[in-house]
Protein backbone atom coordinates (compact mmCIF):
# COMPACT_ATOMS: atom_id res chain seq x y z
CA UNK A 1 0.00 0.00 0.00
CA UNK A 2 1.49 3.14 -1.22
CA UNK A 3 0.61 6.24 1.03
CA UNK A 4 0.89 9.53 -1.19
CA UNK A 5 2.67 12.20 1.12
CA UNK A 6 0.80 14.76 2.61
CA UNK A 7 0.03 18.09 0.73
CA UNK A 8 2.20 20.94 1.51
CA UNK A 9 -0.66 23.08 3.13
CA UNK A 10 -1.72 19.88 5.93
CA UNK A 11 1.79 20.46 6.87
CA UNK A 12 1.79 23.69 7.53
CA UNK A 13 -1.59 23.91 8.86
CA UNK A 14 0.30 20.97 11.41
CA UNK A 15 3.37 23.36 12.31
CA UNK A 16 0.46 26.43 12.63
CA UNK A 17 -1.39 24.49 15.05
CA UNK A 18 1.82 23.74 17.74
CA UNK A 19 2.77 27.06 17.60
CA UNK A 20 0.20 28.69 18.46
CA UNK A 21 -0.77 26.30 20.92
CA UNK A 22 2.94 26.89 22.49
CA UNK A 23 2.09 30.29 22.65
CA UNK A 24 -0.82 30.15 24.65
CA UNK A 25 0.22 30.85 28.47
CA UNK A 26 -1.10 29.66 30.46
CA UNK A 27 -2.14 26.47 28.74
CA UNK A 28 -6.05 25.74 29.42
CA UNK A 29 -7.74 22.29 28.09
CA UNK A 30 -8.41 23.06 24.58
CA UNK A 31 -4.80 24.10 23.43
CA UNK A 32 -3.08 20.76 25.24
CA UNK A 33 -5.99 18.63 23.53
CA UNK A 34 -5.03 20.27 20.22
CA UNK A 35 -1.90 19.45 20.73
CA UNK A 36 -2.02 16.51 21.90
CA UNK A 37 -4.39 15.61 18.33
CA UNK A 38 -1.99 17.53 16.55
CA UNK A 39 0.93 14.37 17.80
CA UNK A 40 -1.25 12.08 16.98
CA UNK A 41 -1.94 13.02 13.70
CA UNK A 42 1.97 13.30 13.00
CA UNK A 43 2.48 9.88 14.49
CA UNK A 44 0.10 8.31 12.97
CA UNK A 45 1.59 9.74 9.22
CA UNK A 46 4.82 8.30 10.80
CA UNK A 47 3.24 5.15 11.25
CA UNK A 48 1.23 4.38 8.21
CA UNK A 49 4.35 6.03 5.66
CA UNK A 50 6.44 3.24 4.17
CA UNK A 51 9.79 2.38 5.20
CA UNK A 52 13.09 3.82 3.15
CA UNK A 53 16.15 1.40 2.32
CA UNK A 54 18.36 3.92 1.14
CA UNK A 55 20.43 1.57 0.16
CA UNK A 56 18.48 -1.36 -1.54
CA UNK A 57 19.19 -0.10 -5.02
CA UNK A 58 22.85 0.49 -4.53
CA UNK A 59 25.45 -2.28 -6.06
CA UNK A 60 28.22 -3.42 -3.48
CA UNK A 61 31.53 -1.52 -4.51
CA UNK A 62 33.89 -3.63 -6.74
CA UNK A 63 37.04 -3.16 -5.15
CA UNK A 64 39.43 -0.28 -6.35
CA UNK A 65 39.55 0.23 -10.16
CA UNK A 66 42.59 0.99 -12.14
Amino acid sequence: MIVPVPPTLLRLILFGGVEVCWNIYPSNFLSSLLLFCIHLTLLWGLWIAPCEYPYVDNKPHQGKEE
